[in-house]
């Protein structure tokens, strides 16, 4: 296992780091499988909301997560799975054309 992880982009490094470090700064993936997904549209303003019967999938910063939690305590939840990002989601975060990506500075 490697101890850093660097992400290149147009040939510089936009980010260093380890993978904990790394997942800390990207969004938590959540899915959740509810008895009623009648209420699942409050959670359509998480990014990359979808839906497909009584499953729900978004993703959510780390800051947000308890306000998430305590809004899916007050449904009836049968399943629900919180995971980190891969090192594939975090790549892709700074593939986004629309975004500006700050390079660091290389220790």
């Amino acid at each position: 296992m490697v101890d850093r992880v660097a992400i290149i982009r147009q040939g510089a490094i936009v980010k260093i780091g380890t993978l904990a470090e790394m997942q800390e700064l990207s969004a938590l993936n959540v899915q959740a499988v509810l008895a009623d997904a009648t209420n699942a549209a409050k959670f359509s303003q998480e990014a990359h909301f979808t839906q497909s019967g009584n499953k729900i999938s978004f993703t959510v910063s780390h800051e947000a997560l308890p306000t998430v939690l305590a809004s899916l305590g007050q449904m009836m939840v049968h399943d629900l799975q919180i995971t980190p990002p891969t090192l594939e989601d975090i790549f892709l975060q700074f593939y986004v054309e629309d975004k500006e990506v700050a390079t660091d500075d290389q220790e």
